[in-house]
């Protein structure tokens, strides 16, 4: 383009040529150190040699791919509350960003059947992940192993028809939960919702933090980067977990639900009058005066006024609760410490919402 006539003089200008190309395995780990340290980075790298040498084999050394894959694994790691990047979140990171067709990247089978499958069982991960995948039987069963995701058929593709795998049609299953009828494409659920006095909180998180929250959840489960399968997750114990899937109950390991688990989840609940996005200090508003005095109730002390801002003694007792509550305790209530504020305050109240059961046989 610089050879063209009419950009003759900004070529004139170029003072120096030098072809780019892609970084060594070595000129990788450095790199990614630089952009470490630039962002402020002073302890020790969360990239260890064998994850920045994944790193490079999968980028081919690209600086841009480079930068996108290990955005998504510190995210990853941060999900599963990890202090270091691991070759296995490298490649979960991997597929996310450059999908399965990628050629850096091994097929999602050869990665189970060099893990999972070691060993002389068949695990439910395993199972579930080498199931064929047909349209699954409508009457109600229970299993141990996973039960392979449900395609939708091209005939119900060209009419339009939510898989019953598919995000509305678990939506749908979790709103029943809680005593509402979404209608049957009808759109985005999470924009119906709110006319029910529901609302959508759609986040990442481990395992762990779908219990913390203790709220049946959509899960997706990563069957298929494309198409990807949706669970109305409505038990988790410690070693198992119960999953209803396209309307049918199944009885999963947590280890083989974590294994298909992507991070993603979407869950509902019921906001106090006035809501907007989160709460922060000086505000005020009924959505404040319901919190001050869920704090109040919490700490065993005197109901608050209405009209008061978030300060002094709340903003504290809100800071304390968001610690004991493992979540981020900076004083700003988003909808995950209103989650948390209303089970606890709504514990022993008739009609509560509904929870998150342990699974049977786990705790």
């Amino acid at each position: 383009m610089l050879a063209r006539p009419e950009l003759e003089q900004l070529a004139q200008r170029v003072i120096a040529r030098y072809h780019l190309g892609s970084l060594s395995a070595a000129e990788t780990g450095q790199y990614i150190a630089h952009r470490l340290a630039v962002a402020g980075l002073a302890g020790p790298s969360p990239f260890p040699a064998d994850a920045t040498r994944l790193i490079h084999a999968l980028t081919h050394g690209v600086p841009r791919r480079i930068n996108l894959l290990c955005d998504r694994a510190l995210l990853g790691a941060y999900v599963e509350n990890k202090a270091q990047v691991t070759r296995r979140i490298v490649r979960r990171a991997a597929r996310e960003v450059f999908g399965a067709t990628s050629p850096a990247v091994r097929p999602r089978w050869q990665l189970v059947a060099g893990g999972v499958l070691a060993g002389a069982v068949l695990t439910a991960a395993a199972a579930w992940q080498l199931a064929p995948r047909q349209p699954a039987p409508q009457a109600a069963s229970s299993s141990a192993t996973m039960p392979a995701p449900v395609a939708a058929t091209p005939a119900a593709a060209q009419a339009g028809t939510v898989r019953e795998t598919g995000s509305e049609a678990t939506l749908r299953r979790l709103a029943a939960l809680w005593g509402v009828a979404l209608k049957e494409g009808a759109g985005d659920a999470c924009a119906e919702a709110p006319r029910h006095n529901l609302r959508c909180l759609v986040t990442r998180g481990t395992l762990d933090d779908v219990r913390l929250l203790d709220r049946p959840a959509m899960l997706t489960l990563n069957d298929d980067p494309a198409t990807p399968t949706h669970a109305l997750l409505v038990a988790l114990g410690e070693r198992d977990a119960t999953l209803d899937i396209g309307g049918r109950r199944h009885a999963v390991t947590r280890a083989a639900l974590d294994n298909r688990y992507d991070g993603t989840f979407t869950t509902f609940w019921r906001a106090p009058p006035g809501w907007r996005e989160q709460v922060a200090s000086g505000n005020r508003g009924p959505q404040v005066d319901w919190l001050a005095r869920r704090l109040a109730r919490q700490a065993g002390a005197a109901r608050p006024e209405d009209g008061a801002p978030l300060d002094g003694e709340t903003l504290r007792r809100l800071r304390d609760f968001q610690a004991a509550q493992q979540l981020k305790a900076d004083g700003v209530a988003g909808p995950k410490t209103f989650i948390r504020l209303s089970l606890i305050s709504d514990a022993g109240i008739p009609n509560p919402e509904p929870r998150l059961v342990p699974a049977a046989g786990g705790k």
